[in-house]
């Protein structure tokens, strides 16, 4: 194995990126059935949390058959995202981010977040961990073998359907008790765009995105579970678990609820075409005429008006990265210009004399995710503000700069106030039962409305002045509301709420809130609109619409509203729950021990593994690995042997990744071990073959990374050690006599090496290719030769990669992409660099049998790989990449989902060759081809076709297939061109 797979075996191991915090202290509170792992200064917070799951544990065992225990439960603050995920493999386990989704409108219908958040993990755990019949046989067998999780092998339309039906059923409250759901698929059938269920994947470039899996999975299984005489959601899930081909979705369906998903579908496409015209009906009585602005789709977030003439708006297109757009509104048209970048869609708000202030998301570490506020000019310079860690949705106050803000913390967030020195002062304390966000100032800058989230459900517009006290309450309600915002003559509040059945804007004037505010109603869209900004001179108000494209920017003339008492709900919406089911939360009360990784670490599992040996013959071994929660300690260990020749071929490795932060870069520990054996043919002058060279090379690796990860670029650094040991043998063994003497006596290579990156590329949300930036990596490598020649020697190899977009049309922008790639050794090497083959990614179809080409140096299309080697190597490349079509579909049920098509058309070049220094005698050299062999340039030209896949319906893969035709070559290379299929990108 060279060096170069090593490095990145210890680099690979396991992927850095923003995930679980491992540092620091941990407690652990052991319950009935989870283990429960949390941060000392979130322990209240975890306490609540093992209440809650053992509560949804007696709930889902009642619906259920019960998983394996203890289910480890982690409850963490270390990105400032909210999510959660779970995994039965290798034990059941969920993660739950400790931040409220109090800043995302349509995800804010909750009693209790934590609760909520946890039963729908919970479920994924009952669901994902059944296994019955030949797959629980062969759980007994091979343990937790990812492979033997049945229902882990459905469509996540239906992993996540079941367990946001869950959420809702068991809490009361959740997805499918809110009106997001309901508003996407309105939308679709207004357009007769409702799409299948072979179009809900989670690696769909269509908006918006994975809700689709989400939307129409959950709606679908949720009507399943409630229609009719059937069995039901258990008996689904048992009906999965115990057949042989658990892809066969329709089969489980079927025998569980009595119909096709296809009648299913239908039958739920067909109720919202029966609302359709009472939805229009019911949006005809908005009398007030929009505008709306062209060119921007995807997902945006909080316009607000820069002049009367003017609005900033954060855009996420699909077509380019995340940036701040203004959009120029006159009297004909509405028309977008991208300003800057944006690490994430937040507020951009005016400064008074000039510039903006906006909250973005950016990596501290490879664990730590923050949001902090910038100040800039767009398209000029930008400058962090100091002490704004996890601040966001700003607000600046006229008269004077100062700023008010969301601060979040663990479990919670509250607002905050900047002034204008950077003094941060808390305006309105938070509590676990009590969050604020989205505050806007008063014009005259004495006051803020804001909005509260209360436990139970309870979400209010108040209003607090400078010292946090509430004065009035515009709103209260079970349901959602969301950016509420002063009038410019301070005397009313706009703000959207879904009280009619979807969002849209509502108006109340503040003098009314003494006897009870009384809200009118601004829109009455079918697909819903919100997020408002009134214009400095109070005669309009920019807000974001949604369609089946994404956001869109519309303007809505000011005035004076329609009265609620004369509007009904909008058909095919129910309403909310007038109570909440969540009672009080009992927090758990047993003691806390240390946190201990060692019983996550034993192996739970393993695989066989079929493989190929040097002479081409079948080996035999066994893999397996082990990762504790927090991800603090990894291993991974596998081997193989071969029958009838005895070789011993196989890995381990160790990562620790709890050392703490060196400056702004964090340290992994990485060690390695690998076994190899390899085969060489041998020549002689007369080029007969003389026999072979078997190596058997063994690598002990110690090194430690450093990386540095931020949205915008990423950098890293390896510094390691390696102790290389080999012994040679050839066939027959008298060969080994005519070798260099190193052959014969074999040897112990001690060595040190430092490996880097940087990159500042970029990948839109549709891009076919990576954009507009630059990768460099490098490698060197020093060996000490042991024996009497006191030797060493040294190699070294180097990659540059760029790109450019370009906007030639199509789904997507096109793309020119060039490598260059080189590298060095000196006389006393033994490790050839190889050159030829195509580069891409390799995948393991079933145990053992890989498919797909791994990443290479030195690849040149067309050409086998290997086709020359020697101690000097350079290559280049050159594409041209194009997008095809966005397809964005599947084939019915079958496992596999297309979504979209691009081409390439390429030239690689690149030679190998041996220096004049480290050539001896013809028959001493067996790593460099006998002079004049295979000698000079190889190049082809070729073009391919990529497909982004979802296979297994959700799981990415870029499966390339390509021609290509040798233009220059050696005389003694063929001159044919080759048709490959290879995985992943080419580079």
């Amino acid at each position: 194995m060279t060096l170069a797979v090593l490095i990145a075996l210890l680099l690979s191991t396991p992927a850095l990126s923003a995930q679980v915090d491992p540092r620091g202290e941990y407690r652990t509170i052991g319950t009935a059935h989870f283990r429960v792992h949390f941060a000392p200064a979130h322990e209240a917070l975890a306490r609540r949390a093992a209440a809650y799951a053992e509560t949804a544990w007696t709930q889902l065992a009642a619906e259920l058959v019960v998983p394996d225990v203890p289910v480890e439960l982690l409850v963490t603050d270390n990105v400032d995202v909210s999510n959660g995920f779970a995994t039965p493999f290798p034990t059941n386990r969920i993660t739950i981010f400790a931040l409220p989704p109090s800043f995302v409108p349509e995800l804010r219908h909750y009693d209790d977040w934590l609760q909520l958040v946890i039963t729908h993990e919970l479920a994924h755990i009952f669901h994902l961990d059944r296994a019955r019949g030949l797959w629980a046989l062969g759980r007994r067998i091979f343990g937790r073998n990812p492979v033997l999780l049945p229902n882990a092998l459905l469509p996540s339309w239906v992993i996540e359907g079941l367990a946001v039906h869950y959420e809702t059923k068991l809490t009361g409250a959740g997805r499918l008790a809110s009106t997001e759901f309901p508003m996407l698929a309105r939308t679709a059938a207004l357009l007769d765009a409702v799409p299948p269920p072979d179009a809900w994947s989670l690696t769909t470039s269509r908006f918006p995105l994975g809700q689709h899996a989400y939307g129409y999975g959950s709606m679908l299984m949720h009507q399943l579970a409630g229609s009719g005489d059937k069995l039901g959601m258990g008996a689904f899930v048992e009906s999965v678990a115990g057949h042989p081909i658990p892809f066969r979705v329709n089969r489980a369906v079927k025998a569980s609820f009595g119909i096709s998903v296809a009648d299913a579908f239908a039958q739920y496409r067909d109720s919202l075409e029966r609302t359709l015209h009472d939805v229009r009906a019911w949006s005809a009585r908005d009398t007030v005429r929009r505008r709306t602005a062209s060119g921007m789709t995807w997902f945006a977030a909080q316009p607000r008006w820069e002049t009367d003439s003017t609005i900033l708006v954060a855009v996420n297109d699909g077509e380019d990265v995340s940036g701040l757009y203004r959009a120029h509104v006159s009297a004909h048209d509405i028309s977008l210009t991208r300003l800057d970048r944006r690490n994430s869609l937040d507020a951009n708000v005016p400064m008074p004399g000039g510039g903006v202030v906006y909250a973005q998301l950016d990596y501290d570490d490879p664990f730590t995710l923050r949001s902090r506020l910038w100040r800039g000019v767009p398209g000029g310079d930008q400058e962090q503000i100091p002490g704004t860690t996890r601040l966001q949705l700003p607000d600046t106050r006229v008269a004077d700069g100062a700023i008010v803000a969301v601060r979040l913390v663990a479990g919670s967030s509250e607002l905050v106030r900047v002034a204008t020195d950077g003094a941060v002062s808390i305006l309105a304390a938070s509590s676990l039962d009590t969050a604020y966000t989205e505050p806007r100032w008063h014009p005259a800058g004495h006051s803020v409305v804001a909005l509260r989230l209360l436990r139970g459900g309870v979400q209010e517009i108040v209003v607090l002045d400078t010292i946090g006290t509430i004065t009035h309450t515009i709103s209260s309600q079970r349901g959602i509301s969301a950016v509420p915002t002063f009038t410019p003559d301070g005397t009313r509040v706009v703000w959207a709420s879904d009280q009619l059945g979807n969002h849209q804007l509502f108006i109340a004037a503040l003098g009314d809130c003494t006897r009870g505010c009384v809200p009118r109603a601004l829109t009455l869209s079918p697909t819903g609109i919100g997020s408002p900004s009134v214009s400095p001179d109070g005669s309009r108000i920019a807000a974001l619409e949604y369609s089946l494209q994404g956001a869109r920017l519309v303007i809505v003339p000011m005035h004076e509203g329609y009265a609620l008492n004369d509007l009904p709900r909008l058909p095919h919406s129910a309403p909310y729950a007038q109570t909440s089911r969540t009672g009080p939360v009992q927090p758990v009360t047993t003691a806390s021990t240390p946190y201990s990784a060692l019983r996550q670490l034993w192996p739970r599992w393993w695989m066989p593994l079929v493989g190929e040996g040097a002479d081409g013959g079948l080996t035999y071994g066994a893999s397996t690995s082990g990762v504790d929660i927090l991800g603090r300690h990894a291993w991974t260990a596998q081997a193989t042997v071969h029958p009838s020749r005895g070789d011993i071929e196989g890995s381990a490795a160790y990562r620790l990744s709890s050392l703490p932060r060196a400056g702004a870069w964090q340290p992994f520990v990485d060690v390695s071990g690998v076994q190899t054996a390899d085969r060489f043919f041998v020549f002689d002058s007369a080029r007969r073959n003389l026999g072979e060279l078997n190596r058997t090379s063994r690598f002990f690796n110690a090194g430690v990374t450093f990386a540095r990860p931020r949205v915008r670029t990423s950098s890293s650094l390896t510094i390691g050690t390696q102790l290389e040991s080999r012994r040679y043998s050839t066939s027959p063994e008298a060969l080994i006599t005519r070798l260099d003497p190193l052959f014969a006596r074999g040897r112990q290579t001690p060595g040190v090496f430092v490996a880097g990156s940087w990159g500042n590329v970029m990948r839109a949300g549709r891009a076919i290719s990576l954009e507009d930036g630059v990768n460099v990596s490098g490698t060197v490598q020093h060996r000490w030769k042991s024996g009497n020649e006191e030797r060493s020697s040294w190699r070294g190899t180097g990659v540059l990669r760029g790109y450019k977009a370009v906007d030639w049309g199509g789904f997507s922008r096109h793309a020119l992409a060039a490598r260059v790639s080189g590298g060095v050794t000196d006389r006393h090497s033994s490790t050839e660099l190889s050159i030829g083959g195509a580069s891409g990614a390799l995948a393991e179809l079933v145990p053992g049998v890989m498919v797909g080409d791994p990443s290479r140096l030195f690849p040149v299309r067309g050409f086998t790989p290997g086709v020359q080697r020697g101690s000097r190597a350079i290559a280049a490349s050159a594409e041209y990449r194009a997008p095809l079509s966005l397809v964005a579909r599947g084939v019915g049920l079958v496992p596999l989902f297309l979504d979209r098509i691009s081409m390439s058309v390429f030239t690689d070049a690149g030679r190998a060759w041996c220096g004049s220094d480290v050539r001896g005698t013809p028959a001493e050299s067996a790593l460099c081809f006998l002079p004049g062999s295979r000698d000079g340039w190889l190049a082809s030209v070729g073009t391919e076709l990529s497909l982004d896949l979802g296979v297994q319906w959700d799981v990415p893969y870029r499966v390339r297939i390509g021609a290509a035709q040798p233009v220059a070559r050696p005389g003694d290379v063929s001159r044919r061109g080759s048709i490959y299929f290879t995985l992943g990108t080419s580079f």
